[in-house]
């Protein structure tokens, strides 16, 4: 679970989804900010190749590439 103190270690941050099982597996993109949602405190980031906007809820879904 991601944190509220965790995000500024994240934010603006390039990094990779490293979890299979997540709908965006692969995909690299730039954190943006942090958001409270309604299941937990998560990372919003943007993907560079399609733009698209998605949350990571889960630290260990993320490894962060370049800062």
């Amino acid at each position: 679970m991601i944190t509220h103190q965790k995000v500024a270690y994240y934010q603006g941050s390039e990094v990779r989804i490293v979890n299979s099982k997540h709908q965006h597996f692969n995909a690299v993109g730039n954190v943006l900010r942090g958001e409270q949602t309604p299941m937990g405190y998560g990372l919003v980031v943007k993907r560079f190749d399609t733009q698209e906007i998605f949350f990571v809820l889960d630290e260990n879904d993320v490894k962060v590439t370049k800062r």
